[in-house]
């Protein structure tokens, strides 16, 4: 590194500090750290700090769980410290900060597709279930003429039966 021009000690580099999520936990089941680190660094290595935790699997009570140490999050933000897209929108989905606009997008879309009706589900059919579909639907083609020959003869009778 270059001298400063005063002459003293070499300028050390400032580390850029964001807040952000580390996952924890094992396959199928997250959990999250919500951590002060240098930018740089991965997730899996040493953070600053830990300020606060994030469950996203419902408990029995169908709660997701959340717990922040707001006063070390506003000191962290104080010194300088970014936040991340997933960590503004947590943090202001527990009234930190205000709602984040993602949150707002996902929200739209999950009632979105709420509303849209799902499609059924085509069921596979055996090779029997197919044939006894084909069959009735054989029969009811055969008996479809039968019933208008019907219709035909009872509006003849209704028409003669007016008539006189």
């Amino acid at each position: 590194m270059p001298l400063p021009a005063s002459g003293g000690a070499a300028l050390r580099a400032v580390p850029k500090l964001v807040i952000r999520f580390s996952r924890k936990g094992c396959a199928n089941r997250p959990f999250y750290h919500l951590q002060v680190t240098d930018k740089m660094v991965e997730q899996w290595e040493q953070c600053i700090e830990q300020l606060g935790t994030y469950d996203p699997l419902p408990n029995e009570r169908n709660e997701k769980l959340v717990s922040c140490n707001f006063e070390r999050i506003r000191f962290w933000l104080g010194e300088g410290a970014k936040l991340s897209k997933d960590a503004a929108a947590m943090l202001g989905m527990v009234g930190f900060l205000p709602i984040h606009p993602s949150s707002y997008i996902h929200a739209w879309e999950k009632r979105r597709a709420a509303e849209l009706p799902e499609p059924p589900m085509p069921k596979k059919l055996t090779w029997r279930e197919r044939k006894k579909i084909l069959m009735q639907q054989a029969e009811d083609r055969l008996k479809a003429p039968a019933v208008e020959e019907e219709l035909k003869e009872s509006e003849e009778l209704k028409e003669s039966s007016q008539s006189s």
